[in-house]
């Protein structure tokens, strides 16, 4: 298992200065971002970490990305994979009236992990381009009950019609 290091990922305070009266001029935490890293920047980092050497080494490089990408992320690095997407950071945030008023543990929520799919055929894959590009097939409704204490998930298929 991989040793947990905790670096600082960097943000900014900004002032929402959009239309909305509940969040204009209220200050909100984002992620200050030193760049992006594209797929031989991100190979370039993985060998400081002294793993790739040869292609026999593939699961390995493979592997080292769930250990890499993360510690990228966290220290406000994006980290674009050719034919795979871009993975980067963002905070969700409360706004501050002020921002000597705002406080990571009194308007920080959480951090989010996005990550944009890219297809060489698609370009950047939206989510109403993988909508054209695949059907869908209803399952039916689900329910969730408690069963001797613990929350189950039912299916509810639906029934087909017989002719």
């Amino acid at each position: 298992m991989a040793e947990q290091v905790n670096l600082k990922l960097p943000y900014v305070l900004r002032q929402n200065r959009s239309s909305n009266p509940k969040m204009t001029g209220k200050y909100y935490a984002r992620v200050y971002s030193k760049g992006l890293l594209d797929t031989r920047g991100l190979a370039e980092h993985m060998v400081e970490h002294g793993l790739v050497r040869n292609a026999g080494r593939v699961y390995s490089v493979l592997s080292k990305l769930s250990e890499c990408i993360p510690e990228l992320l966290s220290q406000g690095v994006g980290v674009k994979i050719d034919g795979l997407g871009q993975f980067y950071p963002s905070l969700d945030s409360r706004g501050a009236e002020d921002p000597t008023k705002y406080s990571i543990s009194k308007h920080l929520r959480g951090i989010k992990l996005h990550i944009l799919p890219w297809s060489e055929k698609v370009g950047n894959l939206t989510s109403k381009k993988l909508l054209s590009q695949c059907s869908l097939e209803y399952m039916g409704e689900v329910e969730t009950v408690e069963v001797g204490g613990k929350s189950r998930v039912i299916l509810h298929q639906p029934v087909e019609d017989e002719e």
